[in-house]
């Protein structure tokens, strides 16, 4: 059985699958906040895991990756609801299944919520928490950056409706992150007053101090990886799968009139590498592959690109988009991105074309490739759109969504 709340203070717990910078940023954020306008809260994020902590091999990248990013658990309280061991490789855990669940509720259930704030609903945790907060009247605000599919098949859509109709209905509160995520939950019959902005977001100010930091550097990073200074650098930056198309940025790159100064650097890895390197070597389109790069090395990467090309036929809020605007980037963007309504302007900061059109995103290669001017003043553009998108807009929509649902007051 719950005990009673006792009266008084607050508390708010979140669930989250694991540390991720772009996550932990809103947990400090949010802490900071809390202390600078003295608010009745008691904050603690519960972790499904410490998965992201651990050295681990990811076959879809082929990549041993740990975060080297700093202090991913510092500025707020935190709890891990599992713990995983790594032995060569192989990540597992000493826990039977029943028990893995008791364990975590348990684990909430001493912390005494009043809401919980939870993070997607991919994990039976998350379904296991929001069950238990509903069981006992506990408030639930519910965050997840996922929006509309097309290539999703009938059946597979119409079985996640109904059951995603049940499961928001039961919510009391929800953070969009993007105009996207708001159609989507509208589309759910979700009253607007009961949705709060919290934008898809990076650290802004960590990207644009390392821009400031490597800018002056840019030539001599470039001659480093062999590239000319004279040369139009399109950045792809992510894992190398069908679902993110580069093959499609090759086919523009081999079209292109000029396209003897145009260079393709990609950077991150996937299972279909080969194939992308053997296609620019027999289209004759020059590339450069450096491989997976961690977040304390990728803004060289962005500081000698001249656009970012995201390709993908889906992706819901990729942070490579910020990242790269806060480098002053122009973006040239699939139209089947969840953020990019919101965060590339066409004819502004950068173009958007019609996903799988390479005869659109060629074009817009071409217009930018040509133009040094233009390119400076979309890159400009970037910079001021994304500043407005930050984490500490998520942590006052938390606030906004706790008062109201009455779990603070003006009092």
């Amino acid at each position: 059985m719950i005990t009673k709340k006792k009266k008084g203070i607050k508390k708010l717990a979140i669930y989250a699958l694991h540390p991720i910078i772009y996550q932990t940023q809103i947990f400090s954020n949010l802490q900071k906040v809390v202390a600078k306008k003295k608010l009745n809260l008691e904050i603690k994020v519960f972790f499904d895991s410490d998965l992201s902590l651990k050295q681990s091999f990811f076959h879809e990248i082929n990549t041993s990756f740990k975060p080297d990013t700093p202090n991913l658990l510092i500025g707020y309280k935190y709890d891990f609801l599992f713990k995983y061991k790594v032995f060569n490789n192989y990540i597992y855990e000493k826990i039977y299944f029943l028990s893995r669940y008791i364990h975590a509720i348990r684990k909430i259930n001493l912390f005494k919520p009043d809401a919980i704030l939870i993070h997607g609903y991919q994990t039976l945790t998350s379904w296991i928490i929001f069950l238990y907060a509903k069981f006992y009247g506990i408030k639930i605000i519910w965050r997840g950056e996922v929006v509309g599919r097309i290539s999703e098949g009938l059946i597979r859509r119409q079985l996640k409706k109904i059951l995603l109709f049940f499961y928001f209905r039961c919510c009391d509160a929800f953070l969009f992150s993007c105009s996207k995520n708001l159609n989507y939950l509208l589309d759910y019959g979700i009253p607007r007053d009961k949705l709060f902005f919290g934008p898809s977001a990076v650290n802004n100010s960590f990207f644009q101090n390392e821009y400031a930091k490597k800018k002056r550097k840019k030539n001599f990073y470039r001659a480093l990886h062999h590239i000319n200074q004279s040369d139009y650098v399109v950045l792809f930056c992510s894992r190398f799968t069908l679902r993110k198309c580069p093959f499609d940025l090759i086919m523009a790159a081999s079209e292109l009139k000029s396209k003897k100064n145009i260079l393709l650097l990609f950077v991150g890895d996937g299972p279909e590498r080969l194939k992308m390197e053997n296609l620019c070597e027999l289209l004759k389109v020059r590339s450069l592959f450096v491989g997976f790069k961690n977040q304390s090395e990728i803004s060289i990467f962005y500081t000698i690109s001249d656009v970012l090309a995201i390709t993908s036929i889906y992706d819901p809020s990729p942070k490579v988009i910020n990242e790269a605007m806060n480098f002053s980037l122009p973006i040239i963007a699939s139209s089947e991105i969840g953020t990019v309504p919101d965060l590339v302007i066409h004819n502004t900061n950068g173009y958007v074309y019609d996903a799988r059109d390479v005869t659109q995103l060629k074009k817009f290669i071409e217009k930018l490739s040509s133009n040094i001017k233009l390119r400076d003043n979309f890159g400009l553009q970037s910079k001021l759109i994304v500043s407005k998108w930050s984490h500490i807009r998520n942590a006052r929509a938390i606030i906004e969504a706790l008062f109201f649902l009455r779990i603070l007051n003006t009092n």
